[in-house]
C-alpha cells in the first residue's frame, strides 16, 4: 500500500510538472519562430505596404507601412489558467515606443449569435461603436478595443504625461475602481528608454494581474494592475475568459513611434 501511494504521488507530481511546462512562442534563435504570428486584423485604410512586425537579429521589431497598425495572433488558448511572459527592450535612440498584448474574447468577424438576442445586440453595438470611431479618426482596426482587453506597453516622450489607465502594464482604457470589470492600478510604472523589461500577464479564471520588472532596477512583487472580469453572461462581448492572444504590430500615428524590441515570449498554460 505504501508503495502504491508513493507511485501515485510520483505520477501526480510528474503530471503537474508537464502541465506547467512553458511553451516558447519566440526565443530569438531562429527565423521559424516568427511563423507563430499570423495577421489577425489590419488597418482597412492601408494602401501600399502593410505595417507589421519583422525579425531583426534576435528580436521582433516593428515594420513601418502606410496603414495605422496591425494585430497578430500568436496563441489560441486552451486553458483559463495561464501566465504569459514577455521580455522586451526599449531601444536607445527612439523617442516613443508603443505596443500591447490583447486578451481576445470574441472574434469581431464572427456572426452574431442570433439564438441569444442579448448577445447579438451587444455585439452589434460594439461593432457600431468601432465603425463610428473609425469614421471619426480615419484609422483602425478599432474592433480590438471593444472585443479584447489590451495590456499596454508604452514608453518615451509622449508617455511622460499622467496616463492613469493607459500606462504601461495597465488594462488600456478600463475604468479604475474596485468593482468587477474595473481595474485597480497598484504600482504604476514608467518605462525608460534603453532599459529591458519582463512583463508577466497572469490569468486565472476571471482574475487578471500584470507585473513589470526591470532588468536594471530594483523591482517590487506588487502587480501593476489587477482586475476581476465580468462573466460572459454579464458582458457577451468581452466577458468571461479569453480565447486567444494577440500582439500589436507597428503603430503609426504620425509621430516618431517604434515597437519595443521583443526578445522572448513564453506561454505557461496550467
Amino acid at each position: 500500500m505504501t508503495r502504491f501511494i508513493y507511485l501515485v504521488l510520483v505520477f501526480l507530481i510528474s503530471a503537474q510538472s508537464l502541465r506547467a511546462e512553458e511553451r516558447v512562442i519566440f526565443d530569438g534563435t531562429t527565423r521559424s519562430t516568427l511563423e507563430e504570428f499570423s495577421l489577425f486584423l489590419e488597418d482597412p485604410l492601408q494602401t501600399l505596404t502593410r505595417p507589421g512586425i519583422a525579425l531583426f537579429h534576435d528580436a521582433i521589431i516593428g515594420k513601418p507601412g502606410d496603414g495605422n497598425f496591425t494585430a497578430y495572433k500568436f496563441a489560441d488558448l486552451k486553458s483559463d489558467d495561464f501566465v504569459l511572459k514577455l521580455i522586451f527592450e526599449i531601444p536607445e535612440g527612439i523617442r516613443y515606443a508603443n505596443s500591447g498584448v490583447y486578451l481576445l474574447y470574441r472574434d469581431p468577424r464572427d456572426a452574431d449569435p442570433t439564438e441569444d438576442l442579448v448577445a447579438a445586440s451587444a455585439l452589434s453595438e460594439a461593432r457600431a461603436q468601432a465603425a463610428s470611431r473609425r469614421a471619426r479618426f480615419g484609422e483602425g482596426p478599432f474592433e480590438l478595443d471593444y472585443f479584447s482587453h489590451e495590456i499596454q506597453i508604452i514608453a518615451g516622450t509622449d508617455a511622460t504625461i499622467p496616463l492613469e489607465n493607459h500606462g504601461a502594464g495597465a488594462f488600456y482604457g478600463i475604468d479604475e475602481g474596485t468593482e468587477r470589470g474595473q481595474q485597480r492600478i497598484l504600482a504604476p510604472q514608467d518605462l525608460n528608454i534603453g532599459d529591458s523589461y519582463e512583463m508577466l500577464i497572469e490569468v486565472k479564471g476571471l482574475t487578471r494581474r500584470t507585473f513589470l520588472r526591470s532588468t536594471n532596477h530594483q523591482n517590487s512583487d506588487v502587480p501593476v494592475s489587477e482586475m476581476t472580469n465580468l462573466s460572459q453572461e454579464e458582458d457577451p462581448v468581452r466577458g468571461g475568459v479569453p480565447t486567444a492572444l494577440l500582439l500589436q504590430g507597428f503603430y503609426n500615428n504620425g509621430r516618431d513611434v517604434q515597437l519595443p524590441h521583443f526578445k522572448r515570449i513564453t506561454l505557461d498554460e496550467r
